[in-house]
């Protein structure tokens, strides 16, 4: 079975989200709520974990086993590894399944908006999970990314993903 790609709608293919109208932000969060959970529920399937019984040991664990799975991943003419397009789609449902996972963990407390502002801000108009105390919000998507990548190096375990996960120290 291959990997569905994570392609949002044409509209946001030739503009970064720093030039979106609110609007286009608000548009490009429903579509992504519209997803989510199915995405979730493939990416589960994939890896063989019930939705229900999701233990946060044994994701960590199936994720860092895919890794490498030429379907996600190949070394380039340099031998650096690199996310093929599934690949990245495979990092976009990890942080949509740990975003879930944290909105349930913290029952009440955390909850998906859009990023508003600042303007500068790496995330600013994209989904994000909000309701921290000591940090306007958390976005998980690109830490997924780049959680592969430290992976890669060496210089982290599967248990980079349960770390993502407790944010205790948040509230």
């Amino acid at each position: 079975m291959s990997y569905p790609l994570f392609i949002p709608p044409e509209k946001f293919f030739s503009t970064k989200n720093f030039d979106w109208s609110l609007k286009d932000a608000k548009e490009y969060f429903n579509w992504f709520m519209s997803v989510k959970d199915e995405r979730s529920a493939r990416y589960l399937e994939y890896l063989s974990i019930e939705r229900g019984a999701l233990n946060i040991e044994v994701l960590c664990e199936r994720i860092y086993e895919t890794l490498n799975n030429e379907e996600f991943s190949f070394k380039d003419d340099g031998g650096v590894l690199r996310l093929t397009n599934a690949g990245y789609a495979f990092a976009a449902d990890t942080s949509i399944v740990l975003s879930d996972y944290i909105i349930n963990k913290y029952k009440g407390e955390v909850y998906w908006d859009v990023v508003k502002k600042p303007k500068s801000d790496i995330s600013y108009h994209l989904p994000a999970l909000f309701g921290f105390k000591k940090l306007p919000y958390v976005e998980l998507m690109r830490a997924s990314v780049s959680n592969y990548v430290t992976l890669w190096r060496g210089k982290e375990n599967s248990n980079i993903w349960k770390r993502m996960v407790d944010l205790d120290h948040l509230f």
